[in-house]
């Protein structure tokens, strides 16, 4: 599963065998949240304090493009 972005407590992937809408992992040590790409909907979350998830969206949203393009490379 290739990590995209290195936010140091946590990191953002995108697991190769993963099903469903395309979507972005948040892990970390006991925290992680799933986010969908278009719309950067709160799937799921646990543990992930509100700010560090604005923190994933501001980045998501700027990357965009690059979160679609990886999600295909593995699941189209």
């Amino acid at each position: 599963m290739p990590t995209i972005k290195d936010f140091g407590a946590y990191r953002i992937m995108i697991y190769t065998h993963d099903h469903g809408i395309p979507h972005f992992h948040v892990n970390g040590k006991r925290i992680g949240a799933k986010i969908t790409i278009e719309s950067l909907s709160v799937i799921q979350s646990q543990g992930l304090r509100p700010r560090d998830i604005r923190r994933v969206k501001v980045w998501a949203a700027e990357n965009q493009a690059l979160l679609m393009e990886t999600w295909r490379k593995y699941h189209d």
